[in-house]
């Protein structure tokens, strides 16, 4: 089996977990839903950048053969110390300087 043929069983391996993963979480009551909510959108995030990411035949075959590859993958990315916080926070203070250069724009007129 090609590289390309394990990374597309990977990836539909990945979605139909996350449709049932979806299929649970729509008969959940909200407070359940609201819980769960950042997971499902890292479980979504992880699907998309599936497309996007190089794995070597050994790292898709490993994944490929774990039971549910999602679930391995975001047990790992809360274990992860990168997470998110570090980009947010210099989303905020980005978001900031540009706000602060429009603001001096605009009184400078």
């Amino acid at each position: 089996m090609t590289n390309e043929e394990m990374r597309s069983l990977l990836y539909d391996k990945i979605s139909k977990e996350q449709e049932q993963y979806i299929a649970w979480l729509q008969l959940q009551p909200r407070k359940t839903i609201l819980e769960n909510a950042y997971e499902f959108v890292v479980r979504d995030y992880v699907l998309e950048t599936m497309n996007d990411i190089e794995l070597s035949p050994k790292e898709a075959r490993a994944l490929l053969k774990a039971k549910r590859p999602l679930a391995e993958i975001i047990e790992q990315f809360g274990t992860n110390d990168l997470g998110y916080r570090d980009v947010l926070t210099q989303t905020i203070k980005d978001s900031a300087a540009v706000l602060m250069k429009k603001e001096a724009v605009k009184d400078s007129r």
